[in-house]
């Protein structure tokens, strides 16, 4: 009798279905998508957020350089 419940409890570990990892995996996927999107999204917020005069103030060095020469 000892010797069948040994066996049977062997089965029974063997038989489990290996979906944790699986489980596990997609939790992940999950979790890095999810950091990809805050990431995407605060940085499309400080790019609106940034001054815009940064950018004309280059263009305006570039044409009064041209007007000096």
């Amino acid at each position: 009798m000892i010797v069948r419940s040994e066996v049977l409890s062997s089965e029974l570990a063997g038989a489990q279905r290996p979906g944790g990892a699986l489980h596990l995996a997609v939790l992940l996927v999950i979790v890095v998508l999810a950091l990809l999107l805050f990431g995407v999204n605060r940085w499309r917020v400080r790019r609106a957020a940034a001054p815009q005069s940064a950018q004309h103030d280059l263009s305006d060095e570039s044409e009064r350089s041209t007007d000096e020469n």
